[in-house]
């Protein structure tokens, strides 16, 4: 049994708090080599899951059948059965913009920012100009220079610096296809021998 919880800021963090027997001790780093697997196969598109603290709570072994690959397996599984049932998202750094631009190319600017999946936070006059802070999806604004000096006809200037990360939209929905293997890209260790020997099931609840 496992649990996955947020790790902001704080990178991979393993603990085993199972009861004591439970589980040898040989077989926790087999364990946790699984689900590193597994955060880093991730779950959406592939991209690999970071920040996050998984706890080792429970599970059982099988004398003379259990081994480390068994428990790689488990721990890996256990993982991406817990990926399914917290509705993972995907997200996308966003920027803060301001731009400084005549007046008569606030419309255009304005109009050019929304089809960017931009939102307008302020506008503001300065210095017979007006400034404009929006907020932005980085992934929009690559090569934003030369768009805004073709609009404003080199006019206007900008400056940009990360903001934070919010959900990308458009995603594919997270599916199972029989091994607890996101169907958008698959991916798994090649196959072990004895994976039935050793059960780490997933549960959301406290140890």
């Amino acid at each position: 049994m496992i649990r996955v919880e947020p790790n902001p800021s704080k990178g991979y963090k393993f603990l085993d708090e199972t009861p004591a027997g439970a589980i040898p001790k040989r077989f926790l780093d087999p364990v946790d080599r699984g689900v590193r697997y597994a955060l880093k196969a991730g779950a959406i598109a592939g991209y690999e899951i970071v920040d996050a603290k998984v706890t080792l709570c429970d599970g059982s072994y099988h004398e003379g059948d259990s081994d480390d690959a068994a428990f790689e397996s488990a721990g890996f599984m256990a993982v991406k059965e817990a990926m399914l049932q917290a509705s993972p998202v995907l997200l996308e750094p966003v920027v803060s913009l301001e731009l400084i631009v005549p007046q008569e190319f606030c419309g255009s600017i304005m109009g050019d920012l929304n089809s960017r999946r931009g939102r307008i936070e302020g506008m503001e006059d300065r210095a017979g100009n007006q400034a404009i802070r929006a907020v932005v999806p980085l992934a929009e604004i690559i090569g934003y220079a030369t768009e805004l000096r073709s609009i404003t006809r080199g006019r206007a200037s900008y400056s940009a610096r990360f903001a934070k990360y919010e959900q990308a939209p458009g995603l594919p929905p997270i599916e199972d296809d029989g091994i607890g293997v996101t169907a958008n890209k698959p991916w798994k260790p090649k196959p072990k021998r004895g994976a039935e020997a050793a059960e780490l099931p997933y549960s959301g609840s406290d140890c």
